[in-house]
C-alpha cells in the first residue's frame, strides 16, 4: 500500500523536476537572445550593417539549425514524409511572419527610436506570446491557478518593460533634445512598424505549438525527447531566412556595398559580432524548444514569458556594465532596478504556471 501510494508522489515530483529544468533552459535561452541583440547592435553600429545582417542570417537561421537537426534527429527524409504537409506548411509559415517581425523590427526602431520601440515591440510579444497559444492546446490542461499565474505573469512583465521604458526615455531625454527634432511622420510610421514586429514575432512560438506533430515524428524515428524539438526549427527558421536573406541582399545591392564581403582582418572583424549573434540566437531558440517541451502542455504558454523576460534582463544589465546609464539620476537607475525585478517576478510565475 505504502508503494502504491509512493508512485503517483514519485511521478508528480519527476514532472516538477523536468518543469524546473525546462525553466531554467528558458532562462539560458533568453540570456542567449539577450547576448544575441547586443552583438547585432554592436554589428549594425557599423557602417555596412547590412553585410553584418546577411552573415548573422546564413549563421542563425540556415546552417545552425540545418546542422543541428542533421546531427540530432535521425531519418530525417522518414520524419519529414510522416509529418502532414498542411502541419510542414504551417510551421514553415510561422517561421516566414516572424523573420519578417526581425525585419520590422530595425525599421521600426529606427524611426520610432530604440526605448520606444523595445517597448512596444517587446510588450505586444510577450502578450501575444504567452496567450496566443491558448488557442492551440487542450483546454483540459488550462487550469485556474495555470491561468492565474500566466494573467499576473504578463502583467508582471508588461509593467516591467513600460517601466524600463520610462526610465531609459528619461535617462536619453538631454541627448534627444541635443539631437534636433524628431520627424513626426517617421516617428508615427515608426511605431506602427514597431506594433506590427511585436504582432508577428510571437508567430514562432505559435508555430512550436503546431509542430508537435513533426516532433513526435522524429521521436517515433529515434530522436531523443530533448532534442526533438529540433526537428520543429529547421523548417521554422528556413521559413525566416527567406525575408532575411533577401532584405539584407537589397540593401547590399542598394548601398553598393558588395565590395565589403572580402576576407581582410577589418572585414572578418566586422563579421564576428554578427557570426556570433546568429549562432547565439539559435542556440537561444534551440534551449528554448528543449525547456518549454520539459515543462509540458503549457510550456509554450508559460515558457515564451520566461524567455522574452531574460532576455530584456539580460542585456539591460549589459547595458549597465557598459556603463549606458553612468550620468543617470539615481532615481532613473533605481527605476530601472526596479523594472528588471519586476521582469524577473514574471519570470517567476511564469515557471509556477507550468508547475500548478
Amino acid at each position: 500500500m505504502v508503494v502504491s501510494r509512493g508512485h503517483p508522489i514519485a511521478e508528480d515530483q519527476t514532472m516538477l523536476n523536468q518543469a524546473s529544468w525546462g525553466a531554467l533552459f528558458a532562462v539560458v535561452g533568453g540570456m542567449f537572445q539577450g547576448v544575441s541583440a547586443l552583438l547585432m547592435q554592436r554589428a549594425g553600429s557599423r557602417r555596412r550593417w547590412e553585410n553584418g545582417w546577411l552573415i548573422f542570417s546564413i549563421a542563425g537561421l540556415l546552417v545552425c539549425p540545418v546542422l543541428a537537426v542533421w546531427l540530432s534527429v535521425p531519418s530525417l527524409v522518414d520524419v519529414a514524409q510522416t509529418t502532414p504537409v498542411p502541419a510542414l506548411a504551417l510551421i514553415v509559415l510561422c517561421g516566414f511572419a516572424w523573420g519578417l517581425g526581425i525585419i520590422l523590427f530595425r525599421l521600426g526602431t529606427t524611426r520610432a527610436g530604440l526605448t520606444l520601440g523595445c517597448a512596444i515591440i517587446f510588450g505586444v510579444n510577450i502578450s501575444f506570446g504567452a496567450l496566443l497559444p491558448l488557442l492551440a492546446v487542450d483546454s483540459a490542461d488550462v487550469s485556474t491557478s495555470r491561468s492565474a499565474f500566466l494573467l499576473a505573469s504578463v502583467v508582471l512583465g508588461l509593467a516591467g518593460i513600460i517601466l524600463l521604458a520610462v526610465a531609459a526615455t528619461l535617462r536619453d531625454a538631454e541627448k534627444s533634445r541635443m539631437a534636433g527634432l524628431i520627424d513626426p511622420g517617421a516617428f508615427k510610421a515608426g511605431v506602427l512598424l514597431c506594433l506590427a514586429s511585436g504582432a508577428l514575432l510571437p508567430a514562432l512560438n505559435f508555430g512550436f505549438v503546431l509542430g508537435k506533430p513533426l516532433r513526435e515524428a522524429a521521436l517515433v524515428f529515434g530522436a531523443r525527447e530533448s532534442v526533438a524539438s529540433l526537428a520543429i526549427w529547421a523548417p521554422a527558421l528556413a521559413g525566416a531566412f527567406l525575408p532575411n536573406v533577401l532584405y539584407a541582399l537589397f540593401q547590399i545591392n542598394r548601398n553598393r556595398t558588395q565590395g565589403n564581403a572580402g576576407v581582410s582582418t577589418a572585414a572578418i572583424r566586422g563579421w564576428l559580432p554578427a557570426l556570433a549573434a546568429g549562432v547565439l540566437l539559435y542556440g537561444g531558440i534551440s534551449l528554448y524548444g528543449m525547456g518549454a517541451s520539459a515543462m509540458g502542455p503549457l510550456g509554450a504558454l508559460t515558457g515564451w514569458p520566461i524567455l522574452i523576460a531574460a532576455g530584456i534582463i539580460t542585456a539591460g544589465v549589459a547595458g549597465f556594465m557598459a556603463r549606458e546609464w553612468a550620468g543617470a539620476a539615481v532615481g532613473l537607475r533605481a527605476l530601472s532596478w526596479s523594472a528588471m525585478a519586476s521582469l524577473a517576478v514574471a519570470a517567476v510565475l511564469a515557471a509556477l504556471a507550468g508547475q500548478a
